[in-house]
């Protein structure tokens, strides 16, 4: 059984009394996910109507990786199976480096819709809270979002002169302590976590057919003829630039000017933009 540290209680319960949205900042393998679910539950077990932005692009406990999502937990959220997003944003990266401004946009967007259904909205962060990338990444995120209270989840000091700036966002800031008791995850099974997250997605999937015009990305030069894009992880978007669903290249024609891609999406016809990410999966057995 999980140690609740006695300062999450009363973070927690002076937060529920009033409300609103809340930023979870600290290291990786600081608890964050854990707080976030520990707050998520009081919510709900208090009646409130909770949202969850997930926005760890690495270690994602709610949605995939390389995404950021949304979720209106009703019950006690279940890392191995809160799959199911009600809203998301691709970013096609395990890491925010070079990703800043989808990041930051895409938490927006969903902090907006999650403002017109929830009372109470709770954001997870990634870990990457120092040196300089750390500091632009929480100032600028924590400027658009402007939360109610940030909580910050700490092993020593190390959010000590970050807190007092983006601080000054937030109506109140919390600093409270690691749970002792907190399992920590290593970088490899780290890495088999966002495996098996990939895999459980991607087990009802087929291959379907695109022309391959629709593959246009915002942010680099997308060359068939210079680039081997097999296996990298796309995102499949509707003409509002929604995510529909995530994909794996399995083959281009260039011939044919079609890309044929792996994936659990049941309405190809609404896709209208394939963005390709970074990432590449080869554990996916990609099997009819």
């Amino acid at each position: 059984m999980l140690h609740i540290p006695i300062e999450w209680e009363e973070t927690t319960r002076e937060i529920l009394n009033e409300k609103g949205t809340i930023l979870v900042l600290g290291l990786t393998n600081a608890g964050k996910s854990t707080f976030v679910k520990y707050l998520a539950d009081l919510g709900i077990q208090n009646g409130l109507k909770v949202a969850v932005i997930n926005s760890d692009l690495g270690q994602a406990d709610i949605g995939l990786p390389g995404t950021i999502s949304l979720i209106y937990p009703e019950g006690e959220i279940s890392s191995s199976e809160n799959i199911f997003v009600n809203s998301w944003c691709f970013v096609g990266e395990i890491t925010p480096v070079g990703k800043f401004l989808q990041v930051i946009t895409g938490v927006r967007k969903l902090l907006d819709e999650a403002k017109e259904k929830a009372d109470l909205i709770i954001i997870n962060t990634c870990g990457l809270v120092q040196g300089r990338l750390g500091k632009i990444l929480k100032y600028y995120k924590t400027s658009l979002i402007n939360p109610d209270f940030i909580v910050g989840i700490y092993f020593l000091n190390e959010l000590d002169t970050l807190l007092k700036i983006i601080g000054r966002f937030a109506k109140k800031v919390y600093k409270v302590p690691r749970s002792p008791y907190a399992r920590e995850r290593g970088p490899e099974e780290r890495k088999e976590f966002r495996e098996k997250r990939y895999e459980k997605y991607f087990q009802d999937s087929k291959i379907l057919v695109f022309p391959l015009f629709l593959v246009y990305s915002i942010d680099k030069y997308v060359d068939f003829t210079k680039e081997d894009y097999r296996e990298r992880l796309v995102g499949l978007l509707d003409k509002r630039e929604k995510l529909l669903s995530l994909g794996i290249v399995e083959n281009i024609d260039l011939e044919k000017r079609i890309i044929y891609i792996f994936t659990p999406l049941k309405n190809p016809q609404e896709v209208k933009r394939i963005e390709i990410g970074g990432i590449k999966l080869k554990i996916i057995k990609k099997t009819q």
